[in-house]
C-alpha cells in the first residue's frame, strides 16, 4: 500500500480545502522519504494526524476538526488499485457521495463510531479496517493494512517487573497513533523473549532459527550503531533479571540511557518489535513489508551529528516502506538521498515540493528550505541591517567613510568570521569611492 494523495479540510491549521499529491521515490532500494517543514503553525503534525486517523488513530485528529470538516487519503495498494479512504466528524451527505478527490468513485460510509464516520471507496477497502485491527497472513503479506505512527516525545522509561512469555496480540493495536507512550516494558519483554527463544533453538540445534533471532537483534543493534556511530548492543543480564544496553564497552540499563538514544529507542525498538511479532511467512522478514511510517519530529533531543545519520539508517533499515516525517532539520532535510520535500506556509494555505536536497550545504537548506532569514542572530542581524543601511548612505554621499569603518569594527568585534566579511566590503566601499 501507498499514500498518493491527502487531502484535508476544516482540519488544524487547514480552514479551506488543501490537497497534496505525494511524489514517489526514485529508488527501489531505499524508502520513499516524504520531509515535511514549514514554521510553527503550518500543519505539519496536522498532516501527520490526518493520514493516521484515515487509518484507524482518530483520537487525536478529532481534537483538532471541526464539525464539518474531514481528511481523506487516495492510496494504491499492491493489486494496482487505486481507492479513497476517509473520515469525517459527522456524517456529511456530500461525503458520503462525492469523491473528496472529485473523482467518479462511489462513497460508502462503512464504520461508523460516536460523532465520526469512516467512508471509502473499492472493495479492498472493505475489508481494511478489520486488517488494521488483526492482520491475517495474508494480509501481512499483501501489505495493504500496515501503518504505524510515533509521535515527538517518544522514550523508554524504567519497565515494569520483566515477565519472558509471548503477548497475546498481534503487535497492531493503536499502532497508527502518534500520541500513544512507549511501552517500555513491551520493547524490553521482546528483546528478552528473542534472546531466550534463541538460547532455546540453540540447545535444540535448531540453527535456522538461531540465525532468524539473531538477524532480528542485530538490525535494532545496528540501526541505533549506525546512527550514533558507535557500537551498541542489547543483553540480557541474568542475576537480576533486566534487559541492558552496551555501548562500547560500557553496560546500562535502557531507561538509564541518554534521553536523545532513549527517544530514537522509543520508537526504533517498538516499530521492530512490532514488524517482528506480525503474522507473515517465513521466507519474509519485518522490515523488508511494505508498509506506512508517519513521524513526528523524530529528530527531537538528538545531536545535528545524530541527525545527519538518522535518515540513511532508516532509508536503508525499511527499503519497501513510504515514510512521513516532520522536521525543522536542515541536517535531516539535506541528508536525504532519495526523498520529496514538502514545504508549508503560515496557516496551510501553500505547499512547495521539491526533490532530494542532497549535497546541499545547511545554509542553503536553512534559506531556501526552511525559509531562516538570516544565519546570524537576531541582535547581530539587526546591526549588520544598520552597516547595509549606512554603507548605501555612504556611497550616496550623505554619510561619512570614517562612520561606516567605526561601526564595521564594532560589529566585527563580535566574530572572526564577521571581520572577514566586513573587511571585504569596506574595500569594495572604498574602491567604489575612489580609494578615499
Amino acid at each position: 500500500m501507498r499514500v498518493l494523495r491527502v487531502k484535508v479540510d476544516g482540519v488544524g491549521a487547514f480552514q479551506v480545502p488543501f490537497t497534496i499529491d505525494i511524489p514517489r521515490g526514485r529508488d527501489p532500494k531505499r524508502a520513499d522519504i516524504v520531509l515535511i517543514t514549514g514554521p510553527n503553525g503550518s500543519g505539519k503534525s496536522t498532516l501527520l494526524y490526518s493520514i493516521a486517523a484515515c487509518f484507524g488513530a482518530v483520537e487525536e485528529y478529532l481534537h483538532r476538526v471541526r464539525p464539518d470538516g474531514f481528511a481523506a487519503v487516495e492510496i494504491e495498494t499492491s493489486a494496482g488499485e487505486l481507492d479513497v479512504l476517509g473520515i469525517a466528524q459527522r456524517q456529511v451527505p456530500e461525503v458520503e457521495v462525492t469523491d473528496p478527490f472529485g473523482q467518479r468513485r462511489e462513497m460508502k460510509v462503512i464504520l461508523q463510531s460516536g460523532d465520526w464516520n469512516l467512508f471509502a471507496s473499492g472493495s479492498t477497502l472493505q475489508t481494511l479496517w478489520g486488517d488494521l485491527q488483526r492482520p491475517s497472513l495474508e494480509g501481512t503479506d499483501r501489505g495493504v493494512s500496515l501503518v504505524f505512527a510515533y509521535g515527538a516525545h517518544r522514550s523508554v522509561s524504567k519497565p515494569q517487573q520483566l515477565v519472558i512469555s509471548d503477548p497475546d496480540d498481534d503487535g497492531m493495536k493503536t499502532a497508527a497513533s502518534l500520541g500513544r507512550p512507549t511501552d517500555s516494558t513491551a520493547i524490553a519483554k521482546w528483546i528478552a523473549n528473542t534472546v531466550t527463544k534463541r538460547a532455546i533453538a540453540r540447545d535444540e540445534g535448531d540453527m535456522v532459527a538461531v540465525d532468524g533471532y539473531t538477524r532480528v537483534l542485530a538490525q535494532f543493534e545496528t540501526a541505533i550503531s549506525s546512527m550514533t556511530g558507535e557500537p551498541f548492543s542489547v543483553r540480557v543480564n541474568r542475576e537480576p533479571l533486566r534487559v541492558e544496553a552496551l555501548i562500547g564497552e560500557r553496560s546500562i540499563e535502557l531507561f538509564l540511557l541518554p534521553d536523545g538514544l532513549k527517544s530514537a529507542l522509543g520508537w526504533i525498538g517498538d516499530l521492530l518489535m512490532r514488524l517482528d511479532r506480525l503474522p507473515k511467512p517465513d521466507s519474509v522478514h519485518g522490515t523488508e513489508l511494505p508498509f506506512v511510517l508517519l513521524l513526528d519530529e523524530p529528530d527531537l533531543h538528538l545531536h545535528p551529528e545524530w541527525q545527519r545519520r538518522m535518515l540513511l539508517m532508516v532509508e536503508m533499515l525499511f527499503p519497501n516502506a513510504q515514510i512521513f516525517m516532520t522536521t525543522h532539520s536542515p541536517f535531516i532535510v539535506g541528508s536525504a538521498t532519495d526523498a520529496s520535500i514538502i514545504t508549508l506556509g503560515r496557516h496551510g494555505e501553500e505547499a512547495i515540493v521539491v526533490e532530494s536536497q542532497i549535497g546541499e550545504s545547511v545554509q542553503v537548506i536553512l534559506h531556501d528550505i526552511l525559509r531562516v532569514s538570516s544565519e546570524y542572530d537576531i541582535e547581530t542581524q539587526q546591526q549588520i541591517a544598520k552597516f547595509d543601511s549606512l554603507k548605501a548612505a555612504v556611497l550616496r554621499s550623505e554619510a561619512e567613510y570614517q562612520q561606516l569603518t567605526e561601526l564595521a569594527t564594532e560589529i566585527a568585534a563580535r566574530s572572526e568570521s564577521l571581520d572577514n566579511a566586513l573587511r571585504l566590503q569596506l574595500d569594495r566601499v572604498r574602491s567604489s569611492l575612489g580609494g578615499r
